[in-house]
């Protein structure tokens, strides 16, 4: 929802210098702006879980909720919610050192579509990878028709990364005319063979940029 001085369109309020995201006037919201941070495990009061979901403020993960591509395994490729309370991440295994190199793949994703902020141009992921060498992260912002996690035939953007081991961060540039809608959710992916030592993604942080 927009906010208007005259015929302007207010495009950010800040309260001294923090951004301020929502507005009411009694109990109808007058104003919404995207919260930039989808996931931030510094925020740690304000993260949880609950039932099968994680969430951060009043944003609610999932763990496969989109159909997989290829080989779906969760004994070989799996996601879980068990640090998020501890250590503040969502994690993605691939790998067990079992015979194969066929692709199997597993994904974290936002429950429902997002707001995107109106002045990002990126999507932005802070993790950690251990050892293992083999495995991909493809980061997406995808439609609610998207076939699969890692479709983009219907729209949306989608990026492949080798994580280097340790903690890095890895930034997707969105399309055009993806700022400002609340058309995609995040999905977050990780895709390697079984044959490859167990690899573990810590997701910590996800935000717009």
């Amino acid at each position: 929802m927009s906010l208007h001085l005259g015929t302007d369109k207010i495009e950010k309020i800040l309260l001294g210098t923090t951004e301020v995201h929502k507005i009411y006037l009694g109990t109808d919201l007058v104003y919404v702006n995207a919260q930039p941070k989808l996931y931030d495990y510094t925020e740690m009061q304000k993260i949880s879980i609950s039932g099968d979901n994680a969430f951060y403020k009043d944003i609610s993960w999932s763990g496969n909720l989109l159909p997989r591509p290829n080989y779906t395994s969760d004994t070989v490729t799996n996601y879980s919610f068990e640090d998020v309370e501890s250590l503040g991440s969502m994690n993605l295994t691939v790998g067990d050192n079992g015979s194969g190199s066929l692709s199997y793949n597993s994904h974290i994703c936002t429950t429902n579509l997002i707001t995107i902020p109106r002045t990002a141009t990126k999507m932005k992921v802070l993790m950690e990878r251990n050892n293992p060498t083999g495995t991909y992260l493809k980061l997406a912002l995808l439609p609610a028709n998207a076939s699969n996690s890692m479709d983009i035939s219907n729209g949306g953007v989608l990026e492949t990364f080798t994580p280097s081991k340790g903690v890095g961060t890895y930034q997707m540039n969105l399309a055009s005319g993806m700022a400002g809608t609340k058309l995609y959710r995040a999905v977050i992916n990780i895709q390697g063979p079984r044959d490859t030592e167990y690899a573990l993604y810590r997701i910590y942080r996800v935000w717009f940029e």
